[in-house]
């Protein structure tokens, strides 16, 4: 915890030097950086649950894909009609397994926004 503290004291002082040098260029800089940062952890604690919520659709739709895939090079690898079905079995569990990522990935930014509850 110290050092956290030692090394905001350190960029602040860098801060407030490059500050007084670089004038109105930094002003516009700071303006810049300012309006892009959250402002409390709470919004930090916010966004790094919004990209953890993106992270898990991405594995839903990245199973979902490997599950698409595993169709495909069983009806293009083997031949016969239990082929087909295995194929179309795995092609309606990629979907589902697409569609019901898309479910959670919603219902949980709508919660998040504060719109309804997670149940």
């Amino acid at each position: 915890m110290r050092e956290c503290c030692r090394s905001t004291r350190f960029f602040k002082k860098i801060y407030l030097q490059l500050r007084k040098v670089c004038g109105l260029q930094f002003l516009l800089f700071e303006a810049f950086w300012m309006a892009r940062t959250p402002r409390s952890t709470t919004e930090l604690a916010l966004k790094r649950t919004e990209l953890a919520n993106d992270r898990t659709l991405l594995a839903f739709i990245r199973t979902a894909l490997a599950l698409g895939g595993i169709a495909i090079a069983v009806v293009k690898l083997f031949a016969g009609t239990g082929v087909y079905v295995v194929a179309a079995l795995s092609g309606l569990l990629a979907v589902l397994v697409f569609v019901l990522g898309f479910y959670q990935w919603r219902q949980s930014k709508h919660f998040m926004k504060g719109e309804k509850d997670l149940n």
